[in-house]
């Protein structure tokens, strides 16, 4: 397991109002590698932006990405989560984006909620089954999330494109006590 920038992992490791941008990983013998942020074995990130990470060189043996992975937690009452975040202008051979996979014994728990994940990029050859943005394994859950290639956000900003599907879908009920980056409910 490795990650350039963040790695978590246990079920009270918690990432929380951070940027993650501008790092690069390169291949190693790993399973897992990412360039922006791991989580694993019920690892929590909440309001983050994960932007312009870049995966070069050989691919790790199981899963790469360019922006985040999520392994699954075996304990389904700790699932791996990335909650209200944003994942946008990574790149990697295999996955740009978002990348949630099984747990070591193949009986993990992942959730993704209310989260943005688009403009990654595919780079260099890419891999068998590479895909720009997300790729899931079973018992993954996506639940109010946003994937798409492109026409999300203002041309060079993350500020949602006016009356763009992302206009007005913002849901604070289901997320009371979180904040956005500059701490505002």
């Amino acid at each position: 397991y490795d990650s350039a920038a963040v790695y978590a992992s246990g079920r009270y490791a918690v990432v929380s109002h951070c940027v993650i941008s501008n790092n690069t990983a390169t291949g190693g013998t790993v399973s897992y590698r990412a360039a922006g942020l791991l989580l694993l074995g019920g690892a929590r990130a909440e309001n983050c932006l994960v932007v312009d990470n870049r995966y070069s060189g050989t691919l790790a043996s199981v899963a790469t990405a360019g922006g985040v992975i999520v392994q699954g937690s075996s304990m389904s009452d700790a699932p791996s989560r990335l909650v209200n975040c944003t994942v946008f202008s990574n790149a990697c051979p295999l996955v740009g984006g978002l990348f949630v996979v099984k747990s070591s014994n193949n009986d993990g728990f992942a959730r993704v909620v209310n989260t943005v994940v688009t403009g990654n990029l595919l780079t260099g050859s890419p891999a068998e089954g590479a895909e720009p943005e997300v790729k899931t394994a079973n018992k993954s859950w996506l639940s109010n999330c946003q994937v798409s290639g492109t026409g999300l956000f203002e041309p060079g900003s993350l500020m949602p494109r006016l009356w763009g599907p992302l206009w007005g879908k913002g849901e604070n009920a289901a997320v009371s006590e979180a904040t956005d980056l500059q701490g505002n409910p």
